[in-house]
């Protein structure tokens, strides 16, 4: 069981790579924040229904919508940071 993975406070660039949403044992602490992401978010982060708490994606340069596949983590419990990126439209009904 993975519980903490995090890559904050680099120079990462690009998109985050859609098969995180394949690491269906992590269960807390996700964490991109202060990078240079772009993009969309993938929606296969919706795959990851173990986790518990805490995803941060604030301080980057992501684009488009929050995925609504989002609510799919109806284990989480707290902390899902979404700040100081360039998304557009509705914020999802399903979080």
């Amino acid at each position: 069981m993975t519980s903490y993975m995090s890559f904050s406070f680099n120079s990462f660039t690009g998109r985050i790579p859609t098969e995180l949403g394949n690491l269906g044992q992590m269960t807390s602490y996700m964490n991109f924040f202060s990078n240079t992401f772009t993009g969309r978010m993938p929606t296969e982060l919706g795959n990851l229904d173990q986790m518990t708490s805490y995803m941060s994606f604030y301080s980057n340069s992501f684009t488009g919508r929050i995925p609504t596949e989002l609510g799919n983590l109806d284990q989480m419990t707290s902390y899902m940071s979404f700040y100081s990126n360039r998304f557009t439209g509705r914020m999802p009904t399903e979080l």
